[in-house]
């Protein structure tokens, strides 16, 4: 990824202090591992149904503060909210990132409306702020949730598209 940067950036003309990750489940797990890695380069990460390996967790190293934003189901099967041998539960993955970012406030929660009752599924906005360089991490907590993209398919209340797009680009690298 990182020979991926430097070749786009030899190429094209890009703004490397708004260099961003985002994917959704083995593409959310790349962007935790780059904010990790390579922190010096990334701006802010986004995961829709994605986390992060134990091995991931224990390694993870960053040189500044991270905005992340974390999309996921509660019942997500594929990677369990709740953590399994090769995931760790959201929880840990949204306190590793507050720690991070030295954010000690208590989170902001709201409820989302249910525009879409037939979707068997709700949705709860929880966003901590106030950390280092005004990082934020914010969890889209959909209860009932699956394994989905939500807005395209599985939850409707929320456009996941959208709301990734204006959670990243509010930010540059320090």
């Amino acid at each position: 990824m990182e020979a991926l940067l430097d070749s786009i950036s030899a190429d094209y003309t890009i703004d490397s202090s708004k260099v961003y990750s985002t994917g959704m489940s083995n593409g959310g797990f790349m962007s935790f591992l780059l904010a990790c890695q390579l922190s010096e380069r990334i701006a802010a990460v986004a995961s829709v149904t994605g986390s992060m390996t134990p091995e991931t967790f224990t390694a993870c190293n960053p040189q500044h503060s991270i905005p992340v934003l974390q999309i996921h189901g509660t019942s997500d099967s594929t990677v369990p909210y709740l953590g399994a041998s090769y995931t760790k539960p959201i929880n840990q993955v949204i306190e590793y990132w507050k720690d991070n970012n030295n954010i000690k406030v208590s989170a902001d929660t709201s409820a989302i409306e249910n525009i879409n009752t037939s979707d068997g599924s709700t949705v709860e906005k929880i966003q901590y702020q106030k950390g280092n360089s005004s990082s934020l991490v914010v969890h889209y907590k959909v209860e009932g949730g699956e394994h989905t993209w939500p807005g395209a398919w599985g939850n409707m209340d929320i456009k996941s598209s959208a709301i990734v797009w204006n959670f990243l680009s509010q930010f540059e690298k320090n």
